[in-house]
């Protein structure tokens, strides 16, 4: 393995702990008007993420920090192609993380309410963004072979993204509602195993319709580089919600919950090894496009840094698990305020 394939994997694991750790944030937002039928369940609802939140950011600015100095080629290219989809995540970031911490800092009932619905509006942009970004990635964009990708409505707005924001926002969910279930009691438990349920169903049919357009569209088949990887990857996704579905229609959240994070991961996987040996796919043939050696930074650069992130990747898992364990049992009511 050389050690630009080193560096993708521990970006590839980094980002994993976030769709894990931070898609259940993200997923709570999102449904939190649907379950927070009162001012005390959208407490409750709210501050089931309230032990982790702020653990799960730790691994967005890892990410982030991983592209730039692992890949800096492939970090410059695509966030001007794709400067508005970054900047909706970025804001998304900064106003979700700021309604939270604000919510109950007023007694008014419109100021609470106003807070908690920009909660669940960033929570969307957030997930629609990173449905975007993914489907972007899995275009043959127009990256010129002087390695400039033109910011064009083309590339931000295509019938393939926008059917891959809508099931990102809806995996997310899913993964909110399955964690809801986990981390309440009573009828809002039930109300959140049922809500997920329901989820499973129009995820698998947004999976569908999303899979199905991009078969139909050019340049999503002309990205593809592993097909077989990404047809075995989909049929992952599909199982998983289906078994998913089982699973809380028994009533059994935690299952539920696992079946939805083997959801996002597989998805991000098909889009992250779908293209492969290339991070970005050019539409004007194969010289154009950037590899991943292309991509990446100065082996020189990257073998020492190698160490210290393999180190890093472990000890953030170590401490995500010790918090899930330490908080297994309880279950938010919205008698404790975290936010």
């Amino acid at each position: 393995m050389t050690w630009h394939a080193a560096w993708l994997v521990l970006t590839g694991l980094m980002f994993a702990g976030y769709l894990l750790t931070e898609g259940r944030s993200i997923g709570i937002g999102l449904i939190l008007p649907v379950l927070g039928r009162s001012d005390r369940d959208r407490d409750a609802v709210v501050d089931t993420i309230g032990p982790y939140f702020l653990g799960n950011e730790v691994w967005i600015v890892s990410v982030v920090g991983l592209l730039i100095g692992g890949f800096p080629v492939f970090e410059g290219t695509l966030l001007s192609g794709l400067f508005p989809l970054f900047a909706a995540f970025a804001l998304g970031m900064v106003v979700r993380g700021a309604s939270f911490h604000f919510r109950r800092r007023h007694p008014s009932p419109r100021w609470r309410r106003g807070w908690a619905a920009a909660i669940t509006a960033a929570s969307l942009v957030i997930a629609l963004a990173l449905g975007a970004i993914a489907a972007a990635l899995l275009h043959a964009l127009p990256l010129r072979p002087d390695g400039v990708l033109p910011l064009t409505a083309g590339v931000l707005f295509t019938p393939f993204g926008l059917a891959c924001a809508l099931t990102s926002m809806l995996f997310f969910a899913l993964r909110g509602a399955a964690f809801a279930a986990t981390r309440t009691r009573g009828p809002l438990a039930e109300r959140a195993i049922g809500l997920a349920s329901l989820l499973t169903r129009l995820a698998l049919a947004g999976a569908a319709i999303s899979f199905g357009v991009g078969l139909l569209a050019a340049d999503v088949r002309a990205s593809v580089q592993q097909p077989i990887v990404v047809w075995v990857l989909a049929g992952v996704v599909a199982v998983a919600l289906v078994v998913c579905d089982v699973f809380a229609m028994r009533a059994a959240p935690r299952r539920a919950l696992a079946l939805s994070g083997v959801v996002l991961l597989a998805a991000a996987a098909a889009v992250a090894v779908g293209r492969l040996p290339y991070l970005l796919v050019s539409r004007y043939g194969d010289s154009a496009g950037m590899t991943v050696a292309e991509g990446s930074a100065d082996p020189i650069v990257l073998a020492p840094l190698f160490w210290v992130v393999a180190v890093l990747v472990p000890l953030l898992a170590a401490l995500q698990w010790w918090a899930g364990r330490l908080y297994r049992t309880a279950r938010a009511t919205g008698a404790r305020a975290y936010f």
